[in-house]
């Protein structure tokens, strides 16, 4: 599979509510983390399938459960980054799947977003909390 040519050409996804109105669907998808090498260092970044797009975050570390690490909100991937791993276009490293499942939105706000990951490396409820409203920097924490 080629490289995809941007990873960051789609606009941010419009935040998409718990339940449709008047509907029982629940806001569901895949997910993934992947391992990206850059010149500069390692970080992981999570995805979350949006409808079109994946919802990104880059990590300094890999989650771990009871532990808030800094989380980087990067504007949305496209879905094919759930199951590429290789070089990334213009030379911007390469990436590696860690993990990777399924996540049920439990809720979501301008702040936060609470989903249910099950995945083998990573299965519980994982929180992702904005540290200040309209910045970039976000906490991901793994509820034990």
């Amino acid at each position: 599979m080629p490289a995809p040519s941007d990873h960051d050409e789609h606009p941010r996804a419009e935040a998409a509510s718990t339940r449709n109105p008047g509907s029982n669907h629940v806001q569901s998808g895949r997910f993934t983390i992947l391992e990206h090498r850059t010149a500069q260092g390692t970080h992981w970044d999570f995805l979350l399938e949006w409808g079109d797009v994946l919802r990104t975050w880059a990590l300094e570390r890999l989650p771990e459960p009871g532990c808030q690490i800094v989380a980087r909100r990067l504007p949305d991937h496209r879905t094919r980054y759930l199951d590429y791993e290789a070089p990334v276009s213009r030379g911007r490293g390469s990436v590696r799947r860690w993990a990777g499942g399924t996540y049920t939105l439990v809720d979501e706000s301008e702040e936060s977003l609470l989903v249910d990951v099950a995945g083998g490396e990573l299965t519980g409820r994982v929180a992702l909390r904005r540290k200040a409203a309209g910045e970039p920097h976000w906490s991901l924490e793994v509820e034990g």
